[in-house]
C-alpha cells in the first residue's frame, strides 16, 4: 500500500488508479502509516499542473485526497505545515467557485510554497 500512497503522491498514477486500487472512496480508506507530505510535494504537483503534465481536474483531486483523507499528513513542521494547508485550501478553491486556474495564480501559489 505505501508504494501506491508514494506513486499517486509523486503523480505517477492518477486518480482513478487510486480508486481502483482502494476501493470507490479512498475518503473512508485508512492506513496506520499516512504518507507525509512536504511542501516540495506540492511545488512539484503544482509545476506538473503548470507545464500540462495534470490538468487542473487531476490538481485539484490530487489537493483533495492530500487534504481530506486519512492516507496522507502534512510535514511535522509547522511552518511547513501552514504553508502545505494555505496552498492547499487555495487550490480546493478552484473546484468550489468554479473557475479554471490562471498562469498567474499558479505562479502565486508556487512562490507561497516556496517562501522560506
Amino acid at each position: 500500500m505505501e508504494k501506491l500512497l508514494m506513486d499517486y503522491k509523486y503523480l505517477k498514477i492518477d486518480y482513478s488508479k487510486l480508486k481502483e486500487s482502494l476501493g470507490d472512496n479512498p475518503f473512508h480508506f485508512t492506513t496506520p502509516s499516512p504518507i507525509q507530505v512536504t511542501s516540495d510535494d506540492v511545488l512539484f504537483a503544482l509545476v506538473s499542473c503548470q507545464y500540462g503534465k495534470i490538468s487542473e481536474k487531476e490538481l485539484v483531486q490530487w489537493a483533495d485526497v492530500i487534504r481530506l483523507s486519512n492516507l496522507y499528513e502534512y510535514s511535522d513542521n509547522v511552518k511547513e505545515q501552514e504553508k502545505i494547508a494555505s496552498v492547499i485550501d487555495r487550490i480546493q478553491d478552484i473546484q468550489v467557485f468554479n473557475k479554471p486556474i490562471s498562469n498567474d495564480e499558479l505562479e502565486k501559489l508556487i512562490a507561497l510554497i516556496q517562501d522560506k
